[in-house]
């Protein structure tokens, strides 16, 4: 019951946390939707995918990367130090080659410009998101890696609020450069106040010298070179698939297709985001198969219990929520949200894999898992510009998800994880569940959720208590299916 409290009292902590980031990012949206409509959207969200993007491809993972590397060490071992002395100096590294890879661009804007429809500040806000990115993910690495959660959680809620309240300011004084600020400014507020939680006194690494730190990062790099290129298809599906649909169907389908995707992905992504805080630490100290396999089976049936009531609520106040988030233009973009929502039950149950394979440093199966996810949406994507039904974009995202999780499950063996039966009975009975809610009308949804629920919860506090109390029942089940 140790493990449940100190789960429950993180999820607590770090979803109070993303709450209040999420809150301010949707207000953020609204205000760019009102001030420009769905067109301000999809550029906005277009801009936004390019900074991420480029924080793929310049990052390395390192947040990831951070977090294994220092969680793989015992705390207050030389190694661990070694570990958070090489994550601190090898992103100052890559933040200056950013910026030495940027600075060209900015100066060239102007050319750049006639190519591709984007302006200098928009450059710029892409080149001060990614290197904040890259500085602020190692500060927040080594923030998680120590178990700091309150300074993790202000460092990440404080960054989109403090940014959305420069976006409504400079809206106040018809700012030419809403939308650059709007992307710039929430990563960049959010690395200074990591960094400010993250201070070093200079006694505590000059007993390290860059040889050793810089020899330590390079043995980290080569689980973030393939870290970087599974990330380069998943970010790169993202902008493809904007660039198809905006092709195919319109700026109009690409800012509907937004709109869903930030309330689906992100509002749900907040959990995945808050559940990694906790598990992939534990995943890199883990080293016994049967508490590995016992780990996983815990984190899958303590995440679909909050999940899929979030899931079913979200669906019963998807049109709601586009109302009040966005306008009342926004009516397909909740169409596309309800087709998504089951995609994400799937995202969970290859999710829980796909950790066990980064805590245990076996890039080349997580590329290859993130690359049936890449392959599939593209595809799907590409069904829904042909038809042009953007609502497909929807059912796009789910089909994934649906080949994600099985290939995740493919692997699992491969790395020797198993789920138990009482992990496929609760992902069967989860994926019936919420099948039929988001089939059902919205008042049925609504009374089917107040039920179902307190059913799933309790069966979930059900079974964590007989997993910590019977341990010894637990541990032979794991070891007959092995």
């Amino acid at each position: 019951m140790a493990r449940l409290i100190d789960l429950l009292r993180t999820l607590i902590v770090m979803g109070l946390s993303s709450a209040m980031a999420l809150g301010f990012s949707a207000l953020r949206s609204k205000l760019i939707a009102v001030e420009y409509g769905p067109q301000g959207i999809g550029l906005f969200g277009s801009i936004t995918t390019l900074a991420l993007v480029a924080t793929t491809l310049l990052g390395f993972g390192i947040t990831i990367l951070g977090v294994t590397t220092i969680s793989s060490h015992p705390e207050g071992s030389r190694d661990r130090q070694v570990a958070v002395v090489a994550v601190r100096r090898g992103a100052l590294v890559l933040t200056l080659a950013c910026g030495a890879i940027f600075t060209p661009v900015v100066i060239g804007a102007g050319t750049v410009s006639r190519f591709f429809a984007i302006q200098q500040d928009e450059i710029v806000a892409v080149a001060i998101a990614t290197a904040s990115a890259i500085l602020g993910g190692s500060r927040l690495a080594v923030l998680n890696a120590a178990g700091r959660i309150l300074a993790l959680a202000a460092a990440t809620a404080l960054g989109p609020a403090l940014g959305t309240l420069l976006t409504a300011a400079l809206i106040l004084a018809d700012s030419p450069h809403i939308i650059a600020v709007a992307v710039a400014s929430p990563p960049a507020i959010t690395m200074a106040l990591a960094l400010l939680a993250d201070r070093v006194p200079g006694k505590a690494v000059s007993n390290i010298s860059w040889r050793v730190s810089a020899t330590h990062f390079a043995r980290a790099m080569r689980l973030g070179g393939y870290v970087t290129a599974a990330a380069c298809v998943s970010s790169g599906a993202q902008f493809l698939a904007r660039f198809v649909t905006s092709s195919t169907q319109g700026l109009e389908a690409t800012g509907q297709f937004q709109a869903a995707w930030v309330i689906g992905a992100t509002y749900l992504g907040f959990l995945f985001t808050t559940f990694a805080v906790d598990y992939l630490p534990k995943l890199s100290r883990t080293r016994d198969p049967l508490e590995l396999n016992r780990t996983v089976n815990f984190q899958l049936h303590f995440a679909l219990a909050i999940m899929v009531p979030a899931i079913v609520i979200l669906a019963a106040l998807r049109e709601p929520l586009m109302h009040s988030l966005y306008t009342g233009d926004f009516g397909v973009a909740a169409s596309i949200l309800r087709l998504q929502l089951l995609g994400d039950l799937f995202k969970l149950l290859g999710w829980s894999v796909a950790y066990v394979l980064l805590a245990r440093a076996d890039g080349p199966r997580y590329l290859l898992l993130e690359a049936v996810w890449g392959i599939t949406y593209l595809i799907g994507i590409s069904v829904s510009g042909i038809l042009g039904e953007p609502r497909l974009t929807g059912a796009a995202y789910t089909l994934a998800y649906v080949a994600y999780a099985s290939m995740a499950l493919v692997l699992a063996r491969k790395v020797g994880v198993q789920l138990t039966r009482a992990s496929w009975l609760f992902v069967s009975g989860a994926a019936v569940y919420v099948s039929v809610a988001l089939l059902a009308p919205i008042a049925a949804i609504v009374a089917v959720q107040a039920i179902g629920s307190v059913a799933v919860l309790l069966l979930a506090l059900k079974r964590w208590h007989r997993n910590g109390l019977l341990r010894t029942r637990a541990s032979a089940e794991f070891g007959a299916s092995a």
